[in-house]
């Protein structure tokens, strides 16, 4: 049920790629020490998120999207209300303007409840210097061969070259932050802008209104799970990056937007519980372990909380719209399976 959701992903990745700009074209010419240090002057360059102006402009019209994303609705005896749709963090214009179903229930909510507020997280400059900061290796000796298998490697290197980047320079980041850099360019190429996400247009939006927000998380817990996670699931999670496997990340990548946008329950179940060796091919126990601490650490743990949020706010508030990634509303140990099991009744609308 490997299926990133990396709420956090545009609010630093963006400004790893810009800083690493000098490794494209003529890079290949630098020595290892020049790049890296480099590499080590940019660590506090910072590009902050901007709100999109392409969806903006798509929003002033008056034609709706015809996106029907999962939601579900649960209303308690009190008479509490509860909007919960499944979120993808990169979209694209056809997704706007929302369409009345998402807008009317963000409208009549009191509170909008999301994974952290990545407006406000964006804007804060000293945490995006220090994540920045935290990205790389203090020490200039270490780099990801320490960390990685030499296949993946190779892999990544081939990867970021067919992107124009310098691997001589990349090597210098954190598994972590590489996961996401990749992550960020197979985004990129495919389409889906993560400044045009669903979470950000609606938190943004929630600004402007002046709604409450609540963060079923926070941006230091989600990073925590990140770079808590051991060398054994990025050399498995890397491992996917490699130039003969573009076009299957591509797939994989439209897939899922196709999935979310759908909103077909059979379809998504089935596709959240399809097995990983499409990407990754055939997988080793010691792989297929890795990848069960990553789904444990970033669905099943963290849906345990979202879960608990989600019921607090239930016995709190009279009207709430809730709205984190997609795949931790789904299948067993998912946020609706969870709920259900302390007595709500979900009703998928």
């Amino acid at each position: 049920m490997l299926k990133k959701t990396h709420a956090f992903l545009s609010a630093i990745t963006a400004a790893v790629l810009l800083c690493s700009c000098g490794a494209k074209g003529d890079s290949s010419s630098k020595t290892e020490s020049s790049s890296a240090a480099e590499a080590t002057t940019t660590k506090a360059t910072v590009t902050l998120p901007q709100e999109s102006s392409s969806a903006d402009e798509s929003a002033a019209s008056n034609e709706q999207s015809s996106i029907t994303p999962l939601m579900w609705k649960i209303t308690t005896p009190e008479g509490n209300e509860m909007t919960l749709i499944g979120s993808m963090h990169a979209l694209t214009d056809e997704c706007y303007p929302l369409p009345d179903r998402i807008m009317t229930a963000y409208e009549s909510a009191d509170v909008v409840a999301c994974e952290f507020d990545v407006i406000e997280n964006g804007a804060d400059l000293a945490s995006q210097l220090t994540l920045m900061n935290e990205s790389m290796y203090e020490d200039k000796a270490e780099n990801i061969a320490l960390h990685l298998s030499k296949e993946t490697c190779d892999g990544l290197t081939g990867f970021f070259a067919h992107y124009g980047y310098n691997m001589d320079i990349m090597k210098h980041y954190k598994p972590w932050m590489l996961d996401m850099l990749c992550e960020q360019l197979i985004s990129a190429e495919g389409g889906l802008d993560t400044q045009k996400g669903i979470d950000m247009h609606i938190v943004q939006k929630a600004h402007d209104d002046g709604k409450e927000i609540f963060e079923a998380e926070s941006f230091e817990l989600q990073m925590g799970i990140f770079t808590g996670l051991s060398d054994d699931v990025y050399d498995v999670l890397l491992s996917a990056y490699t130039v003969d496997n573009l076009e299957t990340l591509k797939k994989n990548l439209t897939d899922t937007y196709e999935v979310w946008k759908k909103g077909d329950i059979s379809a998504t179940e089935a596709y959240f519980t399809q097995a990983d060796e499409e990407t990754y091919g055939a997988l080793t126990d010691k792989q297929k372990a890795a990848l069960d601490e990553y789904n444990q650490a970033l669905l099943y743990e963290r849906n345990k909380g979202m879960a608990e949020c989600a019921d607090k706010l239930l016995k709190e508030h009279k009207n709430t719209f809730f709205m984190v990634g997609l795949a931790h509303f789904i299948g067993e140990g998912g946020i609706i399976d969870l709920l259900e099991q302390k007595g709500y009744k979900a009703e998928l609308i």
